[in-house]
C-alpha cells in the first residue's frame, strides 16, 4: 500500500531542483485546487513556466511565481487566447470530493470542462495534454467512470499526444478516510480472484501523483500513453529522474498525430450526442456515418432519457473498425461484436461498450428509410440457435 501521504503541500516534492530538466511552458486549469496548487509549485521549483487558469475571485490563490489567467474553465473562447505558447496543458477541472450523489455535476462540469481544454489546446497547436481520468474498469461511481471515459475519447479524437493518469482515490488532507480500507486492501491483494481489481483500484498519495504528474509534464509521449495505480505509486521525484522508465512503466500507443479514423472529416456535418461522436456526410442516395463511443457509453444510461424510447429503434449496418460492443434485445438475445466486422443490428435492442477502447462504427443508413432499404425486420426477431441468422 502507498506511504501515508505527507501533510506539506507536495510532502517536499516542490522542494527538489534539477538543472537537467529541460523547461516547458505549462499551462494548468484547476491550478487553486487539491492536486492543482500543489503541482504549480513542484513545477514551478524545478524551472517550469507555468500559466494557471483562475477565476476572478480565485486568483490569490494561486502560487506567487505562477502567471494567473483569467477565465471560466468550462468556456474556451475566455482563456483560449491566452493558452500560445503552452507546449503541455495539464487539465485538472473536476468535482471536489466525486460521490454517485454527483452524476449532474459530472455533466455540468467535469465534461465540458474536459471539452473545452481539449478545444483550446487543438486550436493553439498545444503538443501535449495530460488528464487525471480515474481507475477503470470499477463495480461503483459509473457516472463518474463515463465521463472520464468520455474525456479520453474526446483526447483520443483530438489527435493530441497525451498523458492519462488513472488513480482511483488520492490520499491526502482532509482525504484519509480510505486508509481504514487499507487491512482489506491488503487481504484482497493476496487472493488471485481480486488480486487485478485491488492493485488496479488501489490507494496512491497525494505526493505520488504530484511526482507522477510532474513525470508527465516532463517526459511527453509519442502518442496516448495511459498510467494507472501501480505506476503512480512508484512515482518518486529524484535528481535527473526526469523521464519515465524504470520508475513507471506505461502503456502507450505509438499513433500518428492524427489518427487516421478520427481525423477530421471534410464536409462531414460533425455532431455530439449523449457523448457520441458523429459525423455524417452524404453520397448518392445514401449516408456514410463516422460513430466514435467512448469507453463506459451505455444506450440506456446516455442516450434514453434524450431519445424517450425504451430501446434503440434505429437500425446499424455497417463496419466496426475498432473496439467491442454488446447488444442486448428485450427478449435476451444477445451479440458481441469485436473489429473488425461486418454488423447489422436490429431495432430494439440496448447497446454498450465492452472495455477500455473507444468503439468507432462505420455506418450506412437511407435515414428514414433505411430499415426498408436494407432488408432489416421493424424490430427484432428472436432466433434460437438452429434459426437462421442466429449467434
Amino acid at each position: 500500500m502507498p506511504p501515508p501521504a505527507n501533510s506539506a503541500a507536495a510532502g517536499g516534492v516542490a522542494s527538489l531542483q534539477c538543472a537537467e530538466v529541460a523547461a516547458h511552458d505549462v499551462f494548468v486549469t484547476g491550478g487553486t485546487g487539491y492536486l492543482g496548487r500543489p503541482l504549480i509549485e513542484a513545477l514551478i521549483a524545478r524551472g517550469h513556466r507555468v500559466r494557471g487558469l483562475v477565476r476572478p475571485e480565485s486568483e490569490t490563490k494561486l502560487p506567487l511565481d505562477a502567471t494567473p489567467v483569467l477565465g471560466n474553465a468550462l468556456d474556451a473562447t475566455t482563456w483560449a487566447a491566452r493558452l500560445p505558447p503552452s507546449d503541455t496543458l495539464v487539465h485538472l477541472v473536476g468535482t471536489p470530493r466525486p460521490n454517485p450523489s454527483k452524476a449532474r455535476q459530472f455533466r455540468e462540469i467535469d465534461l465540458p470542462s474536459i471539452r473545452a481544454s481539449v478545444s483550446a489546446a487543438t486550436a493553439a497547436g498545444v503538443r501535449h495534454l495530460v488528464y487525471v481520468s480515474v481507475a477503470q474498469p470499477a463495480p461503483i461511481m459509473p457516472a463518474y467512470i463515463a465521463v472520464r471515459s468520455e474525456g479520453e475519447a474526446l483526447i483520443r479524437a483530438s489527435g493530441i499526444a497525451a498523458t492519462v493518469l488513472r488513480p482511483w482515490y488520492v490520499l491526502g488532507p482532509g482525504h484519509r478516510w480510505p486508509y481504514l480500507l487499507v487491512p482489506i486492501y491488503a487481504l484482497l491483494a493476496r487472493l488471485p480472484p481480486t488480486a487485478d481489481g485491488a492493485q488496479r483500484l488501489g490507494l496512491v498519495s497525494r505526493t505520488q501523483m504530484i511526482a507522477a504528474l510532474v513525470h508527465a509534464v516532463e517526459d511527453p509521449p509519442r502518442g496516448v500513453r495511459v498510467v494507472g495505480v501501480p505506476d503512480i505509486r512508484r512515482a518518486r521525484l529524484n535528481p535527473g529522474a526526469t523521464v519515465f522508465g524504470a520508475d513507471i512503466t506505461v502503456e502507450e500507443s505509438d499513433m500518428s498525430s492524427t489518427d487516421p479514423l478520427l481525423a477530421p472529416l471534410k464536409d462531414a456535418d460533425h455532431r455530439e450526442v449523449g457523448g457520441v461522436q458523429l459525423d455524417v456526410q452524404r453520397t448518392a442516395d445514401a449516408r456514410v456515418k463516422r460513430v466514435v463511443y467512448p469507453p463506459g457509453f451505455r444506450w440506456s444510461t446516455h442516450m434514453k432519457s434524450l431519445v424517450g424510447t425504451k430501446l434503440c429503434m434505429h437500425a446499424h449496418v455497417g463496419f466496426l473498425a475498432r473496439g467491442r460492443i454488446r447488444i442486448e434485445y428485450d427478449d435476451g438475445c444477445s451479440s458481441e461484436y469485436t473489429a473488425p466486422e461486418v454488423i447489422a443490428i436490429e431495432p430494439g435492442h440496448d447497446g454498450w461498450v465492452v472495455g477500455n477502447e473507444p468503439v468507432v462504427l462505420i455506418e450506412f443508413d437511407f435515414e428514414r428509410d433505411t430499415i426498408r432499404r436494407l432488408g432489416m425486420p421493424e424490430a427484432h426477431q428472436h432466433r434460437t440457435a438452429a434459426s437462421p441468422g442466429g449467434r
